[in-house]
């Protein structure tokens, strides 16, 4: 390709220039069923300073009487650039109980 005409071209100056960006996203998964607990916990952050935090837990626990299962998911996310800040924070939380006969 052959450009001929340059005229058109202008110089701009480098502080009105968008460089850069941020983005969060977190996202929680929990079920509890009979004898059964699960938990995921994701969290993602894009940015000049960056922080995450995700937390899963989940407990079964069963006597001769009944059962009880719980799960727990936390996840947040903070991204900052010098003039915008993005946040996410997502959570779930399953239980399930019952009786054994």
């Amino acid at each position: 390709m052959v450009i001929n005409d340059l005229e058109i071209l202008e110089l701009v100056d480098e502080e009105n220039g968008l460089i850069g960006g941020n983005s969060t996203s977190t996202q929680t998964k929990t079920f509890t069923g009979a004898n059964i607990s699960y938990a995921e916990a994701l969290a993602l952050a894009f940015g000049e300073e960056t922080s995450t935090n995700s937390r899963t837990k989940t407990l079964n626990y069963k006597t001769d009487l009944f059962s009880i299962n719980f799960a727990f998911a936390h996840a947040e996310a903070t991204a900052k650039t010098d003039d915008a800040v993005s946040f996410s924070s997502n959570t779930s939380i399953s239980s399930y109980l019952s009786y054994n006969y």
